[in-house]
């Protein structure tokens, strides 16, 4: 696109700008690490710490226009005097209409599923994503284990990401040949606007529990950030699950001119729920009851969760079109989310699981699932909590870690550059009989040791999933949970 073009967009007059309007933009950066030739970079006065830095890496890249909302120094601009800078009032609110012109609106030219909720997020998406390549469907993801195809997914950094990374993501899948998305929407991302004039038509809320309190500051408000998904967005399709107070009240509230299923795991009154549910040692079986049909399932994943997200992931594709038959066929092939209750050994009478799980309720659920699939085990349970994150919620996740499971290995999550003593302690803080407690601040040596010395027949790793990395103060190591229970077991 023509920067003049850009420019009449935003309806600023060129008339008195003294620069090259037939300049060519093909793409739009915020972050001068990725920025390339012929990219539009936008420079943020809120993010002016090492500006200078910034937008000299940027032009060192072959930027060649620059958009920012504050006035750039005039030595700079003498400095580069090939480059085109402009001050564009409210520019920040400016953002999704640059790109969206710029990229042509990707989101328009694909159907966009939005899944929010404190947990399973990544689980709905990529079980949707799983059966409509069975089916044979082309269908990608964004969210916290990357965008794209599930085999050959690229990191992006955010559950979701800013405007700006997130239509130029949706223009490249477009250009896949990609036809479906499925998104996780953050209440983060949801509050700070990053999805703003994305069209999303199908919308899924899995949940709400305690987490990010940090932010939001209380319950109240973190339910309004999740509830724009369902009121700020020309939504057509909605699944909500509504075993939460929060379920029942976005369902009561949303637009009746939207096509509303509603779930639960108990409540007959519910459009779909649960029914014969069990957990055994080979997995999950369940039927999910939508009235006139039946879905029957049985399949190797583990976690009364994944009945919860599955069943969500089956409603949504419904909601769709897709009939309860196909749906039902494809489950066989199904397989386990990566990082989320994920057996990751399984041999000589020992089972360790990694769990993404981080919160106070996921913790619970997940430790007594494992609890009614193997009932004669004893667990022992590793877990941290990340460092400059809510710290009203590391009591409560210590206390039900203790409670239900037969040892508990305290260590480090990412510290970032908080004491991790001082998080030790807040974890253990509510825990009045402290037996069968281990405080190990090294991640490996932690799970070495429930590994090894537990006399537990099942592990469970909690915490870091998928992630392939661990924040040190200032450093990020690599460091994979997975992994690191493959090391240990290969030198037993």
């Amino acid at each position: 696109m023509k920067l003049k073009k850009i420019c009449s967009i935003l309806k600023i007059n060129t008339n008195y700008l003294n620069f090259d309007k037939d300049i060519d933009i093909y793409s739009v950066s915020d972050d001068s690490r990725n920025t390339k030739k012929k990219d539009l970079y936008i420079s943020l006065k809120k993010n002016q710490n090492n500006s200078h830095d910034y937008l000299k890496e940027a032009i060192g890249k072959g930027c060649k226009v620059v958009f920012s909302d504050y006035q750039i120094e005039s030595s700079l601009k003498k400095e580069y005097k090939k480059v085109f800078f402009l001050k564009v009032k409210g520019l920040e609110k400016k953002i999704p209409l640059i790109t969206n012109s710029i990229y042509k609106n990707p989101s328009r030219r694909l159907k966009i599923t939005a899944v929010t909720g404190t947990n399973g997020k990544t689980s709905v998406t990529h079980f949707s994503h799983q059966i409509l390549k069975i089916i044979g469907d082309k269908s990608a993801v964004i969210g916290t284990n990357g965008y794209g195809e599930l085999g050959k997914l690229k990191n992006s950094g955010y559950t979701t990401p800013r405007n700006v990374i997130l239509n130029r993501t949706l223009s490249e899948l477009k250009k896949l040949k990609f036809e479906k998305v499925y998104l996780e929407a953050s209440s983060h991302a949801l509050e700070q606007e990053r999805l703003k004039d994305i069209n999303i038509e199908n919308a899924v809320f899995t949940n709400l529990t305690h987490d990010h309190l940090d932010y939001h500051k209380n319950m109240k408000n973190y339910f309004n950030a999740k509830r724009r998904l369902f009121e700020d967005f020309d939504i057509k399709n909605a699944v909500i699950n509504v075993d939460t107070q929060y379920g029942e009240k976005l369902a009561k509230k949303i637009d009746r001119n939207i096509k509303l299923l509603t779930f639960s795991n108990k409540k007959k009154t519910a459009n779909a729920y649960i029914k014969n549910y069990k957990l055994n040692e080979n997995g999950i079986d369940f039927v999910l009851d939508l009235g006139v049909n039946q879905i029957k399932c049985s399949l190797n994943l583990y976690g009364f969760y994944n009945i919860e997200n599955l069943s969500l992931a089956i409603l949504n594709l419904i909601n769709q079109g897709y009939s309860p038959k196909e749906i039902e066929k494809s489950l066989k092939k199904l397989k386990p989310v990566k990082g989320r209750m994920e057996c990751v050994y399984n041999k000589k009478n020992k089972k360790i699981f990694v769990d993404y799980a981080h919160t106070p309720i996921s913790i619970e659920i997940s430790l007594r699932s494992l609890k009614e699939h193997f009932p004669e085990s004893k667990i022992a349970c590793v877990l941290g909590c990340g460092g400059e994150r809510d710290r009203t919620k590391r009591s409560k996740m210590g206390k039900l870690a203790h409670l239900n499971s037969n040892r508990l290995y305290v260590t480090n999550d990412n510290p970032r550059n908080e004491d991790e003593n001082k998080i030790f302690q807040q974890i253990i803080e509510k825990i009045s009989n402290k037996k069968n407690i281990d405080i190990i601040a090294d991640r490996r040596s932690a799970i070495k040791n429930a590994i090894d010395h537990s006399n537990c027949e099942l592990v469970v790793i909690f915490g870091k999933g998928h992630e392939e990395y661990q924040i040190l103060k200032n450093n990020t190591i690599r460091f994979n949970d997975r992994r690191i229970v493959k090391d240990i077991m290969d030198k037993l």
